[in-house]
């Protein structure tokens, strides 16, 4: 599943890429290759072994909204607040400390090149949301790309682990690895990968792909409006 996974998505990025602009290309290879991975592998699954999958694509995928409803009644709302109030707080300590240990680490470990990516990265995204409409920039980066990363990261990679029965930390931690790093950005690491611990709890704790759609939602939107305007 995870070599399906990689290669369907490989293969819609290098076919998007000449094709659309880099947000849309993305955009086409997650959300893409987590569907055709899940299609294939359950399908296939049925064709082999002449039975049902173990599971249809859609619950792989956890694309139900029914236990987010039932994990929602659950839930107290002064506890929610605090917990939200916290993440925040721990959010912003480590953009603060990610770019502060950017800034001086040691030119010997290849700081001046870490500097340079990240000099060359922030330049990229400045560039992306000057050279684009706002609100294209919204519905792109702020809606689609969140659920086209969702359905890759946390819906097809954590639904196979879960399939297969990995340990719970394991199936948050790898993805969220997976996450940070894909994103090329040493300024903004730590975050990201923190946000990707969040996301990956979210969606094994709900049992719904819609909570941590909604959280990254949340976090694209609210970093466009502060860069954008």
């Amino acid at each position: 599943m995870l070599v399906l996974l990689l290669l369907f998505t490989l293969i819609l990025f290098v076919l998007a890429y000449p094709l659309l602009p880099i947000t849309w290309a993305g955009i086409v290879a997650f959300g893409g290759g987590a569907l055709l991975s899940s299609w294939t592998y359950l399908l296939g699954y049925r064709w082999l072994y002449h039975q049902p999958a173990p599971q249809e694509p859609s619950e792989l995928l956890a694309l139900s909204l029914k236990p987010l409803k039932e994990y929602w009644k659950g839930v107290k709302l002064p506890r929610f607040f605090l917990y939200t109030i916290l993440a925040i707080g721990i959010y912003l300590l480590l953009s603060w400390g990610n770019e502060a240990l950017v800034s001086v680490w040691p030119e010997g470990w290849g700081g001046t090149w870490l500097r340079n990516w990240s000099k060359a990265s922030q330049e990229a995204q400045a560039t992306l949301i000057e050279g684009e409409n706002l609100w294209v920039l919204f519905l792109t980066v702020g809606v689609l790309t969140p659920i086209a990363e969702e359905l890759f990261f946390r819906g097809a990679l954590m639904g196979w682990m879960m399939l297969r029965r990995f340990p719970r930390w394991i199936v948050i931690l790898l993805p969220a690895l997976l996450f940070a790093v894909m994103h090329l950005n040493p300024v903004g690491m730590l975050p990201i990968f923190f946000l990707a611990l969040l996301l990956g709890y979210l969606r094994w704790a709900t049992g719904s792909l819609w909570s941590s759609v909604g959280l990254h939602i949340c976090n694209n939107l609210l970093v466009l409006g502060v860069y954008g305007f």
